[in-house]
């Protein structure tokens, strides 16, 4: 008795390598297998260390961090589904046999179903994001993990389900690709209402001179601004990566020639590796920590490599160069390694309570008549002085 019926599941990504032979087209695939089997292998490296640098960096709040490291975590086991289905594929030519394997099937059950949770994934740091604003208050301070834990748990009960429906049913599969790109457009949207929110909570509390503020909500409202562009870099690149790809999951539907589902099913895994290799090079991107965190490693493998090189540089003794940071607001400091912290609050704190233009421009109107005042008292000082003397 099968545990996953052949015949009753959606078996997508599968190529027909029985056709390929036949069209002597097989050994294209091939080499296309094993070309995607060595960017897999690359892409594991990449998302180890994505998982390294949410974990042990304190870039993000840790409930964002959390929801995100769900990422990669789906990853893992995905990517090793997909390398064992490429080894099956390269070492079972027949199709027929190879559907009837239920090692086979369940790798690709899982993967298939582990994709659904990278398609539905970006709603949920945006929810994330609106939980940090509602509770800006204290978040620094209030941990409440059930936020990560709820949303996390959220995300896989809904992705899971929805993708059993899109495996194991046998009609209405078009609603998928409207589900997965409405929720992730709708993600993209709601962080341009946050960043405006949360702008305008900014102005309003740096107009107000009487803010009992801390320093810790000060921070978080600063932190839920600047994290609102590379969510929107995220979000837009989950979106369109998604629907591109459940939009060829349709193309047994759209056609039954074998060659055509065959070339569809390779751009898919492609597209899949494609999501998987550039979404983490674009939070990369909005990260000057994770930047910095990578440059350390780097610079330790150079030293493991060069033992040489790294016993010189520590006989120096040289006194290291400050290192430019950026402030929460994007101006340009340089600081010593030790006053990060210092400087950073200090610089967020001068900036916070800095005067409004508003303020600025009744200061220098004020200014200004008062030197027009004392010009003119001066005018009529000598003058009262030189008639003074030709009376006398």
């Amino acid at each position: 008795m099968y545990l996953l019926n052949p015949g009753s599941m959606y078996k997508l990504t599968v190529m027909n390598m029985t056709t390929a032979a036949i069209e002597q087209t097989d050994a294209i695939f091939r080499a296309a297998l094993i070309f995607e089997w060595i960017l897999i292998s690359i892409g594991f490296g990449e998302t180890m260390l994505l998982w390294y640098l949410l974990r042990y960096t304190n870039q993000y709040h840790r409930n964002l961090a959390m929801i995100v490291e769900q990422l990669p975590n789906q990853y893992f086991p995905s990517l090793l589904a997909r390398m064992y289905m490429i080894y099956k594929q390269l070492t079972i030519s027949n199709t027929a046999d190879l559907i009837e394997d239920q090692g086979f099937l369940f790798a690709v059950w899982l993967r298939n179903s582990l994709l659904f949770v990278a398609f539905y994934f970006a709603p949920f740091p945006v929810i994330e994001r609106c939980f940090a604003t509602l509770y800006m208050h204290d978040y620094e301070t209030n941990k409440r993990r059930w936020i990560s834990y709820l949303l996390s748990t959220i995300l896989y009960i809904f992705a899971i389900t929805s993708a059993q429906f899109f495996i194991f049913g046998s009609s209405n599969r078009e609603i998928h690709i409207f589900l997965i790109t409405g929720f992730n457009l709708i993600a993209f949207g709601l962080t341009f209402v946050m960043e405006r929110y949360n702008k305008k909570r900014y102005s309003k509390l740096r107009k107000n001179v009487n803010s009992d503020y801390s320093l810790s909500v000060r921070a978080q409202l600063s932190e839920n601004i600047n994290s609102t562009l590379p969510f929107k870099v995220m979000c837009f690149s989950i979106a369109f990566f998604a629907s591109l790809c459940t939009s060829m999951l349709h193309v047994d539907e759209w056609t039954e020639s074998q060659t055509i589902r065959n070339w569809v099913y390779m751009a898919f895994n492609f597209s899949c590796w494609s999501y998987g290799t550039l979404v983490p090079f674009f939070m990369l991107a909005y990260n000057p920590l994770w930047q910095k965190e990578l440059r350390r490693l780097g610079g330790k493998f150079c030293c493991c490599l060069c033992p040489a090189n790294r016993i010189g540089a520590d006989q120096t003794g040289r006194k290291r160069p400050p290192t430019k940071v950026k402030d929460t607001f994007g101006k340009n400091c340089n600081v010593e390694d030790a006053e990060h912290t210092t400087i950073y609050f200090s610089q967020l704190n001068a900036d916070w309570n800095a005067p409004t233009e508003q303020k600025k421009r009744r200061e220098r109107k004020n200014e200004r008549l008062s030197i027009s005042d004392a010009q003119a008292q001066s005018v009529i000082t000598s003058r009262s002085i030189s008639n003074h003397s030709v009376v006398i």
